[in-house]
């Protein structure tokens, strides 16, 4: 992944996009947050005031696939794309994770794409649903502490 635009001065998220080539299976809708799509207009529009035209033009081929979709309609306490969840691991250990887009995923600030593993493990899952994940260590057990609204 390369980062398309840090506000260092004023320390705010930045845009991390995945390389020119995407995750996404042939066919796929590309949903972003709304968050994700003003991150994406915000990088497109630093690339342009200092002359990269590359990078522009590539966040511009983001921004043309995607398709803004707000937080499911299902309840609000349900998780779904849009939404983030608190969730435990079995050694006690908490994070917080959010559901978005391939273009504006970045596990450094928790945001996880709809397609991972992850975010396929909590789909649907309540506050005290205890979900599996298969990882590269074995499988593993997290227990949904709480469903956020919205996606940062």
């Amino acid at each position: 992944m390369s980062k398309a635009f840090t506000k260092e001065d004023d320390g705010q998220d930045s845009v991390v996009v995945p390389s020119r080539q995407r995750a996404l299976p042939p066919g796929t809708p590309n949903p972003i947050t709304r968050a994700g799509m003003v991150r994406l207009r915000a990088a497109c529009s630093a690339a342009l005031s200092r002359g990269d035209v590359a990078e522009a033009s590539h966040l511009q081929d983001l921004m043309a696939t995607a398709v803004e979709t707000a937080p499911s309609t299902v309840a609000a306490n349900v998780m779904a794309f849009g939404r983030g969840a608190v969730v435990k691991d079995s050694r006690g250990r908490s994070r917080t994770v959010y559901v978005v887009g391939v273009d504006e995923m970045d596990a450094s600030a928790g945001r996880i794409s709809w397609l991972s593993p992850l975010a396929e493990a909590l789909a649907g899952a309540r506050v005290g649903d205890v979900v599996d994940l298969e990882t590269p260590r074995g499988d593993e057990e997290l227990t949904v502490l709480q469903v956020l609204p919205e996606a940062p």
